[in-house]
């Protein structure tokens, strides 16, 4: 008998161009039958689960496709199949009757209820079984009570007020993706973290972080099941394979292991986010990494991605990633990575580099340079985009710290930022930390363009200058 926890991506297009995306999570049980041990076996299994249906066309697309966008419907599967190998190639098939979609009886018309059927053959090979083949020793028992216990839980809650010394009549701070409106106070991200880390005797485990919050928008993938108000950040499976010190396979939607800082504003220095960060780095991939680490201090990650901040949109292509990272001393690391692929008919390429240095308890540097070039094509001339930022911080104890950053960006030809221009902030921000989820700031901040991306009143402006305040809760 057997239980299996199943993530499943897939598309459905029609002649008329329509297309919808769709990811399916689910637990399936069944039984395998040995009909020839080690040689051929069969199987039977029933699932549950949930579907949920997005589509990249739902602004222009006709009604049908636009009804369905972001939709879920509660899903039954019975299925059988067969193995040969030592049941390493696997060959499955089932019938999964769906229910709780609506559709509109017209383009424009009131909807129905729904139940779309589905047939579908599968073919794959055990990664599992194909190690313990090749002389790999997986445990052949995994205490369910511990793996349990072994799974983390986290929140984060963050919001914030800036005011932006320009008064821009808009109400924006301009080319800042998240903490964006200087009018009002934000409630920028409330994000669940569930967390299952592998380990030799647990070679099975995942990672789960769904956010709600206005930075949703920013933070949201390509055909990511994601709205103006929530995203669905990571989502993943891990499985340690036991070669050499144990090689772990990610595959799914995770954040990209590239630059210094995350999306979630209270794990990062400031309360905002640097240009670096914002329009020189992508934020998350779906795809598959191999990670090894050689030692406790040297670490290789290799993979790829279906593109960038992207999940089923097939316009971009594959595109390869690469992560070194050396501990070289307890006060010095640093981490070498880059990506290359195509990214909507053009051969996107960036090369990041951090450096960290930690020469005494609560005292800490980093320096992050990216470099990033895309070829011609799709129309659009080849460009390149640089970035060097510097920060800096210092805890004076538990409760009190300050940091500081200082950036250069550079985007010649303005494909990232939308306009030609060499960008510059300095940023400067007070911790208070009177419990240890507790986090308040208050950050100082200045913008400066060769060109003029921001606003005084209704008047473009070459600089920007804002104040903000942020209280974030951390468990």
């Amino acid at each position: 008998m057997f239980v299996n926890g199943v993530f499943r991506l897939g598309s459905l297009n029609n002649a008329a161009g329509e297309n919808i995306q769709l990811v399916h999570f689910g637990l399936e049980t069944g039984y395998e039958l040995w009909l020839a041990p080690r040689i051929f076996s069969l199987f039977t299994y029933v699932g549950l689960g949930s579907n949920i249906l997005h589509s990249d066309q739902a602004s222009v697309a006709p009604g049908l496709t636009r009804s369905l966008d972001n939709q879920s419907m509660f899903a039954l599967t019975l299925g059988g199949g067969m193995t040969l190998g030592n049941g390493i190639f696997v060959l499955s098939g089932g019938y999964q009757p769906n229910f709780g979609l609506n559709v509109p009886v017209a383009e424009e018309g009131p909807t129905r209820g729904f139940n779309p059927q589905a047939w579908f053959v599968n073919f794959g090979i055990d990664v599992a079984r194909l190690v313990d083949w090749a002389g790999g020793n997986f445990p052949r028992e995994v205490n369910a009570e511990n793996w349990f216990k072994g799974i983390t839980p986290a929140l984060i809650v963050d919001t914030s007020y800036t005011y932006n010394f320009g008064r821009p009549s808009d109400g924006t701070n301009q080319l800042r993706v998240f903490g964006s409106r200087w009018d009002r106070p934000m409630f920028n991200y409330a994000e669940v973290s569930l967390d299952r880390a592998v380990d030799a005797e647990n070679p099975f485990g995942f990672r789960f972080d769904f956010g709600v919050g206005e930075n949703a928008a920013g933070a949201r993938a390509r055909s990511s099941f994601s709205g103006d108000w929530y995203d669905l950040q990571q989502v993943y499976a891990r499985i340690r394979l036991p070669i050499g010190r144990g090689v772990v396979i990610n595959g799914g939607k995770f954040t990209m292991p590239i630059g210094n800082e995350v999306i979630e504003s209270p794990l990062n220095n400031h309360i905002s986010h640097s240009f670096q960060f914002l329009y020189g780095q992508p934020f998350t991939g779906t795809g598959v990494t191999a990670q090894y680490g050689f030692n406790d201090d040297h670490s290789l990650t290799l993979g790829f991605v279906n593109g960038w901040d992207n999940v089923l949109d097939h316009s971009s292509g594959l595109a390869g990633l690469l992560a070194y990272t050396a501990n070289w001393t307890p006060q010095f690391s640093t981490s070498l990575a880059g990506t290359v692929g195509n990214e909507g008919g053009r051969l996107r390429s960036e090369i990041d580099v951090i450096a960290t240095l930690k020469p005494v308890d609560g005292l800490s540097f980093a320096a992050n340079y990216d470099w990033g070039h895309e070829e011609a094509g799709a129309g659009l001339p080849a460009s390149n985009w640089h970035a060097l930022s510097l920060t800096g911080r210092y805890d004076f104890n538990r409760y009190f710290g300050i940091s500081a950053r200082g950036e250069v960006f550079e985007d010649a030809e303005g494909s990232r930022t939308g306009l030609p221009q060499t960008l510059g902030s300095v940023t400067g921000t007070v911790h208070v930390m009177p419990f240890p989820w507790l986090r308040l700031r208050t950050e100082i901040r200045h913008d400066a363009s060769s060109n003029q991306p921001f606003m005084a009143g209704k008047d473009p402006a070459g600089t920007q200058t804002t104040l903000g305040f942020g209280a974030s809760a951390v468990f």
